[in-house]
């Protein structure tokens, strides 16, 4: 059995991993305040407690301050502010990547209404529907004038889900049954309605 001596109280012990030079708990708590303390003396951003043989003391990429990285790709202090440029950086070569990629600049969904039509679209795909667009649902709401496809009875647009009597997006032909997720197949349905129609295909 392999032992090495604690580099905080000074006593042999058997590591658990090949790069422990200290004992798990008390010793290591001690460890990390000793650094921590000195980090504060010197003026140096110091990391978290370190996980791995690769740790080790970096020059940051923007303020070219010392730091203890705690992952093998660390190039950027804790610093908020360099934290800040660190991430910038990453959005504009994610958009960049993105524009030479697609032939377009990126897309930004601010709008609640078409995330959340995206959002259906790609769930119907999961479902295993077989063509799937982004629908706003109230597009179809208009479209229907506000009229349940199922009991042909008026929806009140004031009220909000969960009330059983609330606006709710139905798919005429089901997606459990091949039906696709656009907009010739989306109906406005009160919620009761839907939930008791199921699966099944009404004529």
């Amino acid at each position: 059995m392999v032992t090495v001596v604690c580099d905080v109280c000074m006593s042999p012990f058997a590591p658990a991993r090949t790069w422990q030079r200290r004992h798990p708990g008390a010793c290591h708590r001690e460890h990390e305040r000793r650094r921590r303390q000195a980090g504060r003396r010197e003026g140096r951003h110091t990391a978290p407690p370190l996980k791995g043989p690769w740790s080790g003391e970096r020059d940051c990429q923007f303020c070219g301050t010392g730091f203890l990285a705690k992952a093998p790709t660390s190039s950027t202090c804790y610093a908020d502010e360099c934290q800040r440029r660190h991430n910038r950086e990453r959005m504009r070569g994610f958009l960049r990547r993105y524009e030479s990629c697609h032939g377009h600049p990126y897309r930004w969904k601010r709008d609640p209404a078409k995330r959340r039509a995206y959002a259906e679209a790609r769930r119907a795909l999961q479902r295993g529907a077989s063509e799937a667009e982004p629908v706003v649902r109230a597009v179809v709401f208009e479209r229907d004038a506000w009229t349940c496809g199922l009991c042909d009875e008026p929806i009140n647009p004031d009220l909000r889900f969960p009330d059983r009597w609330s606006a709710s997006i139905d798919h005429v032909v089901p997606l459990a049954r091949g039906g696709s997720h656009t907009l010739d197949n989306l109906q406005a349905a009160h919620l009761t309605c839907n939930t008791s129609k199921g699966a099944r295909a009404v004529a």
